[in-house]
């Protein structure tokens, strides 16, 4: 429930805090930055070696939990129908 809070304010502060102006991406041009952007300009720009490491693991990490369960599903039937097979 709060995801979209958390993503909407972040963008929202990127409007502000941010020294370009960013678009939808409809009217995307080539060296413009979309909406869409947000969280990885803010993360270059105010974190530091360290804590970028770790923003971009966790960006990583949230792909990867959303992606997991459609990639897995069909090898976890198959190595179960072979382990189960008399």
């Amino acid at each position: 429930m709060m995801v979209p809070l958390i993503v909407m304010s972040a963008r929202m502060l990127g409007l502000a805090v941010l020294p370009f102006k960013l678009v939808p991406e409809n009217m995307l041009t080539p060296g413009a930055h979309s909406y869409n952007d947000v969280l990885p300009l803010m993360l270059a720009r105010y974190c530091g070696p360290g804590l970028l490491g770790l923003g971009v693991t966790a960006l990583i990490a949230g792909f990867m939990s959303g992606i997991w369960p459609a990639t897995s599903a069909p090898s976890l039937r198959c190595g179960l129908t072979i382990s189960t097979a008399p």
